[in-house]
């Protein structure tokens, strides 16, 4: 398993593309296992495969990842 807290934070954009496809890569061509955590909805949304969104240490929305959740989860994260 890797784990993974805030991987883009203060990294420039074509380099977050980067990072996104190897742990794409690595999860879907080795089986890893990557728990992350990341406030990038994006990012999150297109390298996951499920999603939870967490406040004050509970889940308060869960769903399948992908871009098409991202109105979802913003909703979600709003305060």
């Amino acid at each position: 398993m890797l784990i993974l807290d805030e991987p883009t934070e203060g990294i420039q954009p074509s380099v977050v593309t980067e990072i996104e496809r190897t742990i794409t890569g690595l999860a879907a061509e080795d089986g890893l296992s990557v728990l992350l955590a990341a406030q990038h909805v994006g990012f999150a949304l297109n390298s996951a495969s499920k999603y939870f969104v967490l406040a004050s240490g509970r889940i308060t929305s869960t769903g399948d990842g992908g871009s098409a959740a991202q109105d979802q989860v913003r909703d979600a994260m709003a305060i």
